[in-house]
């Protein structure tokens, strides 16, 4: 028997990991390096060896650089390391990042959080922004250094004040949460503006909650629905649902309930339980989508999957209603499908910054 195209639709995303509403960002890993060009010749190879070999720390770091990325010559990170570690010992901040890099990830030579963490502080201490954010959530994580929040909160700071919008919500979290700095909901939006205006999604989400809340900066659900929208159309599911909730409400927003439904579902289908409970009631009764029984007990049995005591109760008592109105066949197609639907949230990238 085919599925209804209404839950055919909920099943077009796989699962992903939730981020919390005060969590220390996680980061992408990108090497610090000039910009990729195709005009590193053989000769440009052999100058920048000759300088290396007189002691020119930037031809050091270049000859670094192309060995690891292999680019004008076979990849070789120890060769890469090796080169670094020359610029490094020369005070050269780039280079002291990068063979920090090095250890961290074993990439040429072994890995090693203690020298990670000594090469950071090296570049932190000359001001790179990277190396701070870097050392920051060493100091976070206990990697290499003594687990220290107060720590990373100043180099959280060091690096928020040259402009590094992942430090900058990082920074924010810390005044939300009281690590390391006395807890300041002011200096926390003050923080999450910044990294907002730069375009760093979680920053704008907890912008939007925070507008919404009323919690640091004047109650103004104009502007948490302006930021979670920003958020939303980046991809974040907790902004997703947020924004959902303000057209539901009314809030901020003129009330619209085809487009709560619609924001609701892009959230459930990223796996965010409360937003598969509120489209499981949408198609309930009927709000902003075509009632359909058997979607609304699909989305309940996936969002009974939450952690949330609260949700999970009233997703169970939905369950147990609508299992009395569906038929036995109805029942099983969505049991069959909501028992599938058990892929694992993917593994958050590194926090550590390699930009």
């Amino acid at each position: 028997m085919a599925l209804p195209r209404s839950l055919l639709s909920i099943l077009t995303v796989v699962l992903i990991a939730l981020s919390g509403l005060f969590y220390p960002i996680p980061v992408s890993q990108a090497q610090e390096r000039p910009a990729r060009s195709s005009n590193v010749t053989p000769a440009l190879i052999a100058k920048w060896r000759k300088a290396a070999e007189r002691g020119d720390v930037r031809a050091q770091y270049n000859l670094g650089v192309i060995h690891d990325r292999g680019e004008g010559v076979p990849r070789d990170q120890m060769e890469a390391a090796r080169w670094y570690r020359k610029a490094a010992e020369r005070n050269l901040d780039k280079a002291q990042f990068n063979l920090g890099n090095s250890y961290r990830n074993g990439e040429g030579v072994p890995k090693d959080y203690q020298e990670m963490a000594k090469w950071y502080l090296k570049a932190a201490r000359q001001g790179y922004a990277p190396a701070q954010f870097n050392l920051a959530i060493a100091y976070d994580l206990g990697e290499g250094v003594t687990k220290d929040h107060v720590e990373a909160a100043h180099w959280y700071k060091k690096a928020a004040e040259r402009g590094l919008g992942k430090a900058q919500f990082n920074l924010g979290v810390a005044y939300s949460n009281g690590e390391g700095v006395e807890r300041d909901e002011r200096k926390a939006v003050f923080w999450y503006m910044k990294a907002a205006k730069q375009g760093l999604v979680p920053a704008q989400v907890n912008l939007g909650s925070a507008y919404a809340k009323g919690e640091g900066v004047a109650q103004n659900y104009r502007q948490a629905v302006f930021w979670s929208r920003k958020a939303a159309v980046a991809g974040s599911a907790k902004a997703q649902y947020n924004l959902a909730d303000a057209y539901a409400t009314g809030q901020g927003i003129e009330k619209n309930l085809i487009e709560a439904a619609q924001w609701y579902r892009k959230a459930a289908k990223q796996g965010h339980h409360w937003a598969q409970f509120k489209l499981a009631l949408s198609y309930f009764i009927g709000d902003g989508v075509e009632e359909n029984r058997e979607s609304a007990y699909f989305l309940a049995l996936l969002a009974q999957k939450s952690r949330d005591r609260d949700l999970i109760r009233r997703a169970k008592a939905l369950i147990d209603d609508l299992a009395k109105k569906l038929s036995p066949e109805e029942r099983k197609r969505a049991e069959t499908l909501a028992r599938s639907w058990q892929s694992g949230p993917e593994a958050p990238p590194s926090r550590y910054d390699r930009i």
